[in-house]
């Protein structure tokens, strides 16, 4: 067999490919993953600055729990307790008022 029996075979039995339908697909494709790429960008910023607000939120009350664990060690007794309450303008709980259910009923109009 010579070449160009093998070549007209092989020509044969695949399809021709046009060439502009193929620059066409590669640019949808290389544009839909731009497009794509842009729109992961965008996620991956906003997640990154949504992580800092929220370790700055966390740096924020261990702060504060570290502020209330040196007043809860500074007050040590419950008179000095009751000096910071009343300064938070807390009110002593006189008379306590208990709701009564009957027993038979689940719900009251």
């Amino acid at each position: 067999m010579s070449v160009q029996v093998i070549t007209q075979s092989f020509v044969m039995v695949l399809p021709r490919i046009n060439l502009r339908k193929i620059w066409i697909f590669g640019f949808i494709l290389i544009t839909a993953l731009l497009i794509f790429y842009i729109f992961q960008i965008g996620n991956i910023t906003q997640t990154s600055f949504l992580i800092s607000q929220h370790e700055k939120e966390v740096v924020l009350l261990s702060q504060q729990n570290k502020n209330l664990e040196f007043v809860i060690s500074q007050t040590g007794s419950l008179a000095s307790l009751e000096d910071i309450l009343s300064s938070f303008n807390y009110e002593k709980v006189g008379k306590i008022n208990y709701i009564q259910i009957l027993d038979g009923t689940v719900l009251a109009k």
